[in-house]
């Protein structure tokens, strides 16, 4: 009864001073809490992985940007062969200049999708050292406000094919990071999830996903049997079982964990 009334209270002071519950709700689960490596935990994540009993032999760093995630990834695993892959050649040039030096980041001017082809995709032509880029036009146009857009052509591979031809069997790291096609990176990755060959799999969910009409329950599809957290600067948000609540298309990261991955058997929220 006590509870009830305090919730009644707080709800009542929020209204009256104009508090926006709902995104305050949404930042202490992870989501709409854009901001640097440290805040958004992708830092805190990679070094609590880091002191687990898990080997990191092989990791992707697949929407590189700017090179400057790969160089956090080559500095938490030293040891780890890290494959970064940025197609569009201007951001490429930057993420060559941030890793000159590093000798476990190998660097790849190609993107990963759901197919071996050409793609378009389009930036910012007022800013083109703008770090957003999507093949989805659409996106860049309604929610960043992008006048002209600049369009170039990109390849892309398959993940299943690029590993065959490399000879890789396990990656145990993957991060995706790519405007709204993560989904169509683990598509073309079916016949390595199929081996049970990718172990934890972090990918980003914002509005591009929107633009490319792909949910949550999607990535619950594709990876079934996956542990499905959401990343905090405090810790891991256990997402549980699907529901229509985990529909929230804002800015957030989320880790995929396989089953055969140890110490994530758990109901339970996990601290950093």
């Amino acid at each position: 009864m006590a509870s009830k009334l305090i919730e009644r209270s707080l709800i009542y002071l929020a209204k009256k001073l104009n508090i926006d519950l709902l995104s305050h709700a949404h930042i202490q689960i992870g989501i709409a809490g854009y901001n640097d490596f440290d805040h958004t935990g992708e830092k805190k994540i990679l070094e609590f992985l880091a002191k687990r009993d898990i080997h990191f032999d092989t990791i992707f760093d697949v929407g590189a940007n700017d090179g400057s995630y790969s160089l956090m990834l080559s500095k938490i695993f030293p040891n780890a062969a890290i494959h970064a892959f940025e197609p569009v050649p201007a951001t490429f040039k930057a993420a060559e200049a941030e890793l000159q030096g590093t000798n476990n980041v190998i660097l790849h001017q190609f993107g990963l999708y759901r197919e071996n082809c050409l793609l378009d995709i389009y930036n910012d032509l007022e800013n083109p050292n703008s770090q957003i880029s999507s093949v989805y036009a659409d996106g860049l146009k309604e929610f960043y406000a992008v006048n002209e857009l600049q369009q170039t052509k990109i390849e892309v591979k398959t993940l299943d094919s690029f590993v065959a031809h490399e000879g890789i069997n396990c990656i145990d790291f993957i991060k995706i990071d790519v405007e709204g096609a993560e989904l169509s990176v683990l598509q073309g990755a079916s016949a390595m999830i199929a081996r049970d060959s990718l172990r934890i799999v972090q990918f980003e969910f914002n509005d591009f996903n929107i633009s490319s009409r792909t949910f949550i329950k999607d990535f619950y599809k594709t990876l079934n049997g996956y542990r499905f957290f959401r990343i905090t600067s405090q810790g891991l948000v256990n997402m549980h079982s699907y529901t229509t609540n985990h529909e929230v298309f804002k800015y957030q990261n989320i880790l995929a964990v396989h089953p055969a991955v140890p110490g994530f058997e758990t109901d339970e929220n996990i601290p950093f």
